[in-house]
């Protein structure tokens, strides 16, 4: 324990409560076993720290429990920005995979902090919601659309409006196309300062792998999964990394933001041809 933590420790009241913070604890059977502190960093931001679980304790999701009663009271006091510091090695990662767990992202660490520490975290609560409710339009719209498609006779699936143009199975398999290639847009724009991602021969996409003559049962189970990752994937999207420029094909640079909006529409566009 560092001497700050000690300082922290010793004068809970001083140093967390008087400045606008709050200490949780966590009781089981009617005896403490854990306890987590929010110390205010500044208006609107706050630092979750001193989790600390018995060992008795174990097994029964009490840093867990207490980390998401953090965020909530964070919250409620008007936070926009938790922080926390900690070591990617103390308790087996058991802290940093909680953190995760949670929806903490990995941020550049200062220097002249903790001795101890080689991580920094943040949760940035607008971000959060904001990817949760996207992710869960996401959800919404491929629930939604999969009932329906039950509703459309076979013969109605491979029928195409002409010659040139796609049946509703060949929209189906596009749909498919356009989550496999924005599966991977959506992730490498996390890991660089800016991405430069090929576009793709639609047409032939969908005339090579031979769309028109497969299974389509096959084919809604595949959309349907894949979208299911890929809302997981968006509502995971590192908090910093929204406005990651992406340069698609010969097109003008937009967000990661952008992408991930304009992916659910141009989805929707070609589900309401299909049903």
């Amino acid at each position: 324990m560092e001497a700050v933590d000690e300082e922290v420790v010793t004068q809970p009241q001083q140093l967390i409560i008087d400045h606008g913070g709050a200490i949780l604890f966590a009781s089981l059977n009617e005896e403490v076993v854990g306890t987590v502190a929010l110390k205010k960093v500044s208006g609107d931001e706050y630092e979750l720290c001193k989790m600390a679980v018995s060992e008795k304790a174990r097994g029964n999701h009490v840093g867990l429990i207490l980390g998401e009663e953090a965020l909530k009271k964070a919250r409620a006091m008007g936070a926009k920005r938790v922080i926390l510091y900690s070591q990617r090695t103390f308790n087996d990662s058991i802290a940093i995979n909680l953190y995760y767990r949670l929806g903490f992202k990995e941020i550049s660490l200062e220097k002249g902090g903790y001795d101890r520490c080689d991580i920094k975290m943040l949760y940035d609560f607008e971000v959060h919601d904001y990817l949760k409710n996207v992710a869960d339009r996401l959800r919404n719209v491929v629930t939604d659309y999969r009932e329906k498609f039950d509703q459309i006779d076979f013969k109605h699936w491979n029928k195409k409006p002409s010659l040139t143009q796609w049946s509703r199975k060949q929209i189906l398999g596009h749909l498919i196309d356009s989550a496999s290639n924005n599966h991977e847009r959506f992730i490498r724009a996390q890991y660089t300062d800016k991405l430069s991602s090929p576009g793709y021969a639609q047409d032939d996409w969908v005339t090579l792998q031979n769309y028109q003559h497969q299974n389509v049962q096959q084919l809604i189970n595949l959309w349907f999964t894949y979208n299911m990752q890929l809302a997981w994937v968006i509502e995971n999207i590192h908090h910093l990394k929204l406005e990651t420029p992406c340069v698609i094909g010969d097109n003008e640079p937009v967000s990661l933001k952008f992408l991930v909006e304009d992916y659910i529409e141009h989805m929707v566009h070609h589900l309401q041809q299909i049903a």
